[in-house]
């Protein structure tokens, strides 16, 4: 198992259960010798303990887990992750208002049905 999997395992398995609580996670950004860059995803992308959250727990984790790895970078850039996170708020929006059609729709017919009842 090289580095760069070895990572992803240690966040997978054990950073971002964590975090997912949270609504957020972390992803690898670039992996560069003994030098990991993670960033922050989701809700924890934009709380206000993040650096603390990173120091204490991302930070702590990968170098314990990972010995090969010496230095740990808080990648803070932007870009990526709102565009997804706007992908995801449209997705959920377009389901939940396909949901109300639907039940719209049964309301309607369960109506029609107890019209058409009472004129017979």
């Amino acid at each position: 198992m090289d580095t760069r999997e070895k990572l992803e395992k240690v966040l997978e398995e054990k950073v971002n259960p964590l975090l997912q609580k949270h609504y957020g996670g972390v992803r690898i950004t670039d992996v560069s010798g003994d030098c990991v860059k993670i960033k922050f995803i989701g809700a924890c992308g934009h709380c206000d303990s993040a650096p603390e959250r990173f120091e204490d727990t991302v930070k702590r984790i990968v170098l314990e887990e990972c010995p090969q790895i010496r230095e740990v970078i808080r990648d803070t850039e932007s870009g990526y992750d709102f565009e997804e996170l706007a992908k995801q708020v449209s997705e959920r929006a377009e389901m939940k208002r396909h949901e109300q059609e639907e039940v719209q729709k049964a309301h309607e017919e369960e109506l029609q049905k107890a019209h058409e009842k009472q004129s017979d």
